[in-house]
């Protein structure tokens, strides 16, 4: 009961700190499918990417850093998963937290795509969420089952960015917000950096199962 509420008030926190932005019209027919068109392209270009050679290493990890760093907001992310405990960080704690939280994020998205590499990524339709994002649902094609794979984009000038990933209806923002705040209160922001530091912090998997 008090798990499910946790959750509930979290995907709350979520709607009000994603549409926390000034009042737009809702996006277009042409922006849904040029989000739709930004998934695509950004998913098959990280794929393509992830081709590993022969002794296992993968050929071109500055490619896929790059393209990742293009194709998700991660500040933005970074700052909402700590919530209010942000304020209260020092410059040099935030600096070096942002720096750490970039790093583990893009490690966790190259986990969960190189899982997908030998499956087909189907866009399964894209629609407004709220004034600002657009939800494209795609998902992957597998022997052992369909996974649902659902990207929240927004757009900031001409350039669309992601600023959430949902997999098997799991919230990468939620997960990280929960997890990351209870490092927080029992071992403070500084001890939440060390975990980030040491590689040693513990979240919830995106994909429960994907044998």
């Amino acid at each position: 009961m008090i798990s499910a509420l946790k959750t509930n008030l979290s995907a709350l926190t979520l709607g009000i700190f994603l549409v926390a932005a000034p009042a737009a019209a809702e996006p277009t027919a042409d922006e849904l499918q040029e989000a739709a068109t930004f998934i695509r392209q950004l998913a098959d270009d990280t794929i393509e990417s992830l081709k590993r050679t022969e002794e296992g290493s993968i050929t071109d990890p500055d490619r896929i850093e790059e393209l990742l760093d293009r194709g998700f907001e991660v500040q933005r992310i970074s700052r909402y998963v700590v919530g209010r405990h942000w304020k209260k960080a020092s410059r040099d704690q935030r600096d070096e937290y942002s720096s750490l939280f970039r790093d583990f994020v893009i490690d966790v998205i190259i986990q969960r795509l190189e899982l997908f590499t030998s499956e087909e990524l189907e866009i399964t339709g894209q629609y407004a969420a709220g004034k600002r994002d657009i939800f494209v649902a795609s998902k992957v094609i597998r022997k052992q089952g369909n996974i649902d794979v659902d990207w929240r984009v927004r757009k900031f000038g001409k350039a669309y960015r992601i600023i959430d990933l949902k997999v098997a209806g799991v919230s990468m923002v939620i997960t990280y917000r929960e997890d990351f705040g209870a490092v927080i209160q029992s071992k403070g922001f500084e001890g939440l950096i060390q975990r980030l530091r040491e590689k040693t912090i513990e979240t919830k998997p995106l994909v429960l199962d994907l044998a």
